[in-house]
């Protein structure tokens, strides 16, 4: 059965609105590129354009381009993860493949729907990971199933996902993940690591009390752990002040993090 089916036949078996609704934001997060441009092609058929219009992403999820490339080997999703989603181009061996391992945003969200960020990812073959914590403290406690600091993460991501048998690694962190992604991966040692927004998590006054009673997941760097990454790079919004603050003091602790502007941001 197509990954795809399971979605439509709840579509079909409903006509409410907000139950439509919710089966489509779940799909967007749950379904790869090819197959939610599968289902979104369904949707006139099925409901017009009322129902197109609750697609998150309807438009660009069946572009031109989106279609061509769904008739083409998609990336599939692998069971046994959890909470989080691993997808895996399937026939290619992991010396010819990238590794993007992505961590989520505040409360498990990407900021846009998951297929979206699966679909611009760059060509060619990958496997990707994303990372959705189920806790809510900013990543102070570790990531559920993964590690309670950076450094258990680091090394259940190496174990689980054999992160050195791979042709290239990108870690990927946005916002309320963007500095525990970089400490991720001064242990992990990719080949690129970019954050988006990153957010200091010492700057929520209801965390400080835990910060100070040592409960974090930021454990230190010391000697007797890799330190050694790739590219290490942050993108910031020009126009937000808050990512200014916080850009300014990853400069002064990650000297060699280069940083790109998102002029237009508001």
């Amino acid at each position: 059965m197509k990954p795809e089916a399971a979605y439509l036949a709840e579509l079909q078996a409903t006509e409410r609105p907000i139950l439509r609704r919710h089966c489509l934001q779940r799909a967007s997060n749950d379904l790869p590129p090819g197959a939610l441009t599968r289902l979104y092609l369904q949707l006139p058929n099925l409901g017009g354009r009322a129902l197109c219009k609750m697609a998150p992403e309807y438009r660009f999820m069946t572009g031109r381009a989106r279609c061509r490339a769904a008739q083409r080997p998609q990336l599939e999703k692998q069971p046994g993860f959890g909470a989080h989603a691993f997808y895996k181009t399937c026939g290619q061996p992991h010396a010819k493949k990238t590794l993007f391992i992505m961590f989520c945003g505040h409360y498990g969200e990407f900021f846009i729907p998951l297929s979206v960020l699966l679909a611009v990812l760059p060509k060619g073959p990958k496997d990707v990971m994303a990372v959705r914590s189920g806790f809510k403290n900013m990543f102070l406690a570790g990531i559920e199933g993964l590690g309670h600091s950076a450094f258990e993460v680091a090394n259940t991501l190496r174990r689980q996902l054999q992160t050195e048998a791979y042709n290239r690694v990108v870690l990927i962190g946005l916002s309320a993940s963007g500095i525990f992604s970089l400490r991720v991966a001064a242990f992990l040692a990719p080949d690129v690591m970019v954050s988006f927004a990153a957010v200091y998590p010492d700057e929520a006054p209801r965390l400080k009390a835990a910060i100070a009673a040592g409960e974090t997941g930021f454990d230190p760097i010391c000697a007797c752990r890799p330190t050694q990454a790739g590219r290490l790079i942050n993108v910031v919004a020009t126009k937000n002040e808050s990512d200014l603050l916080y850009s300014l003091r990853l400069k002064n602790s990650r000297p060699g993090l280069l940083e790109f502007h998102l002029v237009n941001s508001t």
